[in-house]
């Protein structure tokens, strides 16, 4: 999602999440979804809370500025949260812990947090095109 592709001439890589993220509504919704892929993928390998806190946080980061329009696209380029959770998820891959229940409860505060976040951005980005399209009208 956030290494796909290469800048010609350059070591900057990119993926699908900052491109996806051009498109209103669906964008940002589709690129949670696929976020909090990873994160559930980490629990069910038994990272630790304190790994997936960090996870979360990236997911909510971005997602909080991804709302944005067009700044959020430009921060998903720079930020790249979700190769910021591979690489954590990478490195803590060898210690195959077994998730406890806790972990699973944390998650699914986490996730609930997620979805209010998206489902508030998504108003709120509804709302900003009502407004404008009633500006444009009254034109």
């Amino acid at each position: 999602m956030d290494g796909l592709l290469r800048v010609p001439g350059t070591k900057f890589r990119f993926g699908l999440n900052p491109l996806i993220d051009f498109v209103p509504v669906l964008g940002d919704v589709s690129a949670a979804f696929i976020s909090v892929s990873v994160l559930i993928y980490a629990v069910s390998r038994g990272l630790p809370k304190i790994l997936l806190a960090r996870m979360a946080l990236n997911i909510l980061t971005n997602e909080l500025i991804g709302v944005v329009p067009v700044l959020g696209s430009v921060f998903a380029f720079w930020f790249r949260a979700n190769k910021r959770n591979y690489d954590l998820l990478q490195r803590h891959i060898e210690r195959p812990n077994r998730s406890r229940k806790s972990d699973w409860i944390f998650i699914g505060a986490v996730l609930g947090l997620v979805f209010v976040i998206v489902f508030a951005g998504l108003i709120a980005t509804f709302l900003v095109l009502h407004a404008i399209a009633n500006f444009l009208a009254r034109s």
